[in-house]
C-alpha cells in the first residue's frame, strides 16, 4: 500500500492510497475495523462515566451544600429561559420604546431629559 506523494510537502493533504492487489486491501479494512472498535469502546466509555450515578455525600452538611449549589444552578438557569424570552418573544415593549444596551442584549438605564434652557 503505496501513497501518492504531494508535490508540495508543506501542505497536509492527504490523497488516497493507492491499493494494487486484494490483500492491501483486506488488510487496510482490517486495520480501519480495529480503529473503529476502539474509538467505540472509547465512546462507551466515556457515556458510561457521563451518566454515572453521583455518590451521595455522607455529612448532612455536605448534602445540605450540593442541594444549594443545585438549587442555585436551577434558579440561574429559570432566570436566563425568563430573559431570553422577553427579549425574543415575551416583550410588549413597542420597539421604539426598546433600548438596545449591549448587542440587545442588556437594555441601558432611563434616558436623562434634556433640559431647556
Amino acid at each position: 500500500m503505496a501513497d501518492i506523494p504531494s508535490p508540495n510537502p508543506s501542505h497536509d493533504v492527504q490523497l488516497p492510497p493507492i491499493y494494487r492487489s486484494l490483500e492491501e486491501i483486506r488488510l487496510r479494512k482490517a486495520q480501519l475495523r480495529m480503529e473503529l472498535q476502539k474509538d467505540t469502546t472509547h465512546m462507551r466509555d466515556m457515556t458510561h462515566t457521563l451518566f454515572q450515578k453521583e455518590e451521595v455525600s455522607g455529612t448532612p452538611s455536605q448534602r445540605l451544600v450540593g442541594f444549594v449549589t443545585k438549587g442555585a444552578g436551577f434558579v440561574d438557569g429559570m432566570l436566563l429561559v425568563w430573559k431570553l424570552y422577553r427579549r425574543f418573544h415575551g416583550g410588549n415593549v413597542p420597539a421604539k420604546r426598546r433600548s438596545n444596551g449591549l448587542l440587545g442584549l442588556f437594555g441601558g438605564g432611563k434616558k436623562k431629559k434634556k433640559r431647556r434652557k
